[in-house]
């Protein structure tokens, strides 16, 4: 099984490039979720990778988690570990 850094850290090195391919990773990765969890729909496992990169990118300071949160669109500001959402 992949560490979190072997499957998001990818995902961050290409909204720090710029690299269009970091989206086509990101829909590889939910169809990985999907293959391991059957019973979430295609569209939970996208949402669930979007969550994880939203919350993992926080560990990469401000720079890069402003640079991958307007790359994939995800939401802003940052996150507590219960999900909040804080300013």
């Amino acid at each position: 099984m992949p560490t979190i850094g072997e499957v998001y850290n990818p995902l961050i090195k290409a909204a720090e490039n710029n690299d269009p391919q970091g989206h086509a990773l990101l829909d590889a990765l939910a169809d990985t979720l999907h293959q391991r969890y059957p019973d979430k729909s295609r569209e939970q496992c996208l949402e669930q990778a979007r969550d994880n990169l939203d919350y993992y990118c926080q560990y990469f300071g401000t720079e890069t988690t402003e640079k991958v949160k307007t790359f994939y669109g995800l939401g802003v500001g940052f996150r507590g570990l219960n999900g909040e959402k804080l300013t």
